[in-house]
């Protein structure tokens, strides 16, 4: 199902874009001595990078019967 991996390819781009400039940011008020809240996007992106990766490995596993179905089907195909 393309649907399903493109949303994961615009999370992981969502997340890791939101990631990079709220760390950028809290970089910049560390600079300036205020206080850098903003430097707690970090873990947060590495945490939600990992959830979207691990949901992934879930939907490979729920769907391996189906991917080797579909490699035979190939493979059946090419070979004719």
């Amino acid at each position: 199902m393309p649907a399903v991996w493109t949303l994961f390819a615009g999370v992981y781009a969502l997340v890791l874009v939101l990631g990079f400039f709220g760390t950028i940011y809290g970089l910049a008020q560390w600079q300036l001595d205020q206080p850098p809240y903003a430097l707690w996007s970090f873990p947060a992106t590495l945490l939600l990078i990992g959830s979207v990766y691990a949901a992934a490995m879930v939907g490979q596993r729920l769907g391996n019967e189906q991917t080797r179905e579909l490699t035979a089907f190939l493979h059946h195909c090419l070979e004719q």
